[in-house]
């Protein structure tokens, strides 16, 4: 029986991205009510890659602040992604307490 090799094992190298694997954060679709000025949230979640690669669309989403059925375009748009706000949000923090 041949010995057993110490050597260490060599891993392949594949260019950057292409095997890497990377956390998607989900979030919100979110509108401005035209009436308040407040966003308010259209039910749909997706991560904010794949929002800004859908084609262009049309909706109507129920306004939970003045009960009215807003129109928007995905264009008047964007994702809330909570865990993203949170760490510009604990960033802010930390810069106001230096």
């Amino acid at each position: 029986m041949p010995p057993k090799s110490t050597a260490p094992i060599e891993a392949q190298i594949q260019p950057a991205g292409l095997y890497q694997e990377e956390e998607i954060h989900m979030g919100m679709v979110m509108v401005k009510c035209p009436q308040t000025g407040r966003a308010i949230p259209t039910g749909i979640t997706i991560d904010r890659e794949s929002f800004q690669r859908s084609p262009v669309f049309f909706r109507r989403t129920r306004c939970p602040i003045c009960n009215t059925e807003h129109a928007w375009f995905a264009r008047d748009a964007w994702v809330d992604e909570p865990n993203a706000r949170v760490s510009h949000t604990g960033l802010a923090i930390q810069m106001a307490h230096r």
